[in-house]
């Protein structure tokens, strides 16, 4: 197996977010919803923010993770609905695969329903974020961002997310 790829941000002022949100178009625009809303909302709290629409259908593994190796992502937000979990899911194992320090978060409506089950059931993601709990995101990514982007925030601290603990989940 090949060495991981370490995400690790060159300064504290840096902190990239890439997120992968539902395309609803042939033509891979995508979806005009609440999912698009997410990108400038963390472009406005100073994140660096990438985004990609992914479908079910057609998701090109190797050409989102080539371009994940060329962004280097501190943390990857996938903010998908439930017809293309399982998809968004197969691309964060291998994202987890892949990438060192970089933790894999799920956001949205998809966790609105047994939160714990939905990630013991998609067990690539580390942290969910329940709903479209945008106050809970900002603080957890910023939360990352201060905590040299492992996992060791004080989840407790920030209500409305579900992250595994120890064999468990736990719901904030």
């Amino acid at each position: 197996m090949s060495q991981k790829i370490d995400c690790t941000a060159p300064s504290k002022d840096q902190f990239k977010v890439c997120i992968f949100i539902p395309e609803n178009s042939p033509e891979g625009k995508p979806e005009t919803s609440s999912f698009q809303h997410t990108a400038p909302l963390l472009a406005n709290q100073g994140f660096d923010v990438e985004y990609f629409a992914i479908n079910a259908q057609s998701v090109n593994f190797n050409h989102l993770l080539e371009s994940l190796k060329q962004i280097l992502p501190q943390a990857v937000l996938f903010h998908v609905s439930a017809e293309i979990l399982s998809a968004a899911a197969r691309l964060a194992q291998a994202v987890n695969n892949i990438f060192h320090n970089c933790p894999v978060l799920l956001y949205g409506d998809v966790l609105s329903d047994s939160p714990a089950i939905r990630m013991k059931t998609y067990p690539a993601f580390d942290v969910g974020i329940i709903g479209h709990n945008s106050e809970a995101l900002i603080k957890l990514l910023h939360g990352l961002k201060n905590r040299n982007h492992e996992l060791d925030v004080d989840f407790n601290t920030i209500p409305g997310l579900v992250y595994r603990a120890g064999e468990n989940y736990a719901l904030t």
